[in-house]
């Protein structure tokens, strides 16, 4: 009782924390949930939500993992995990500086739609993002840059498209998207979309 675990690992402890009857927990909840209602800052911005809902929980989950060595936005420190809020039945994890005692997410919304605003490599045989074995093709007698086996189906494909996400967003301008403008029209776009060159090899 009163230990926060995460992945198996205790991240906090609160001693205070004791067991009370369920209804005047569930009274307790209810007055908790009308403050959180009245805030208008939130831990987890709502562009991660909209990412999640377009693409999955799971490349957003990948999108924090990139995010080392983790710093303070403020002071540069060094930063801590500090408990997690959940989302979506995900817990997301916060962070406190141990130099300065920031708290906060770890990365902020301009921050992710700066550095990850690229729509993700998909298999084209299967649901599975950004989940692939990658090799490097270019050499004599190979018609595309990198081979791709999906995790997932475990078929393979090939495509011009570099595993780094970052390099595909400058390199294939193209392939950004904005969350918060409509983007329906990238069907259009698909003639000047290397992933469209795709080369099936179908079972590895």
């Amino acid at each position: 009782m009163g230990k926060l675990s995460h992945n198996g690992e205790v991240v906090a402890e609160y001693s205070e924390l004791e067991m009370v009857d369920e209804d005047l927990f569930q009274k307790v909840q209810s007055i908790l949930s009308g403050q959180n209602r009245g805030t208008s800052s939130s831990d987890i911005p709502d562009f991660i939500g909209e990412a999640a809902q377009k693409y999955g929980i799971d490349f957003v989950m990948n999108l924090f993992e990139s995010f080392k060595p983790f710093r303070c936005r403020q002071c540069d420190g060094d930063l801590e995990r500090k408990g997690t809020k959940e989302l979506w039945g995900v817990k997301f994890p916060k962070y406190e500086c141990q130099s300065c005692e920031y708290q906060g997410p770890l990365v902020t919304e301009e921050e992710l739609k700066k550095i990850h605003q690229t729509l993700p490599l998909r298999c084209p045989f299967c649901s599975a993002t950004e989940d692939f074995e990658t090799t490097h093709l270019r050499e004599m007698g190979t018609k595309f840059d990198y081979a791709y086996n999906c995790k997932n189906c475990g078929l393979s494909f090939a495509c011009d498209l570099g595993p780094d996400r970052i390099v595909r967003r400058f390199k294939y301008p193209n392939l950004g998207f904005e969350l918060d403008e409509e983007d329906d029209d990238d069907e259009d776009d698909d003639d000047d979309d290397p992933q469209s060159a795709i080369g099936d090899f179908g079972d590895p």
